[in-house]
């Protein structure tokens, strides 16, 4: 049975609605940000310097552009 065909068994319930759009979002929103918050403590000597980063969006700590727009 291929890709199209199991559209029509018609599991569509609102819970899996509901559960793609959790997964995305922590997906997006939490998982997404780890590796500029790693790459932002790295560049950051201290605690405070890396809180002070976070209120200017991380653009005072000199990541590479290239590097901060993949990350």
């Amino acid at each position: 049975m291929n890709y199209i065909q199991q559209a029509y068994k018609g599991k569509s319930e609102w819970f899996h609605w509901v559960l793609t759009i959790i997964v995305v979002f922590v997906g997006w929103q939490i998982i997404g940000v780890l590796p500029l918050t790693a790459i932002a403590i790295m560049h950051s000597a201290n605690f405070s310097e890396f809180i002070a980063a976070g209120e200017n969006n991380f653009m005072t700590l000199d990541i590479d552009k290239n590097l901060f727009l993949f990350l």
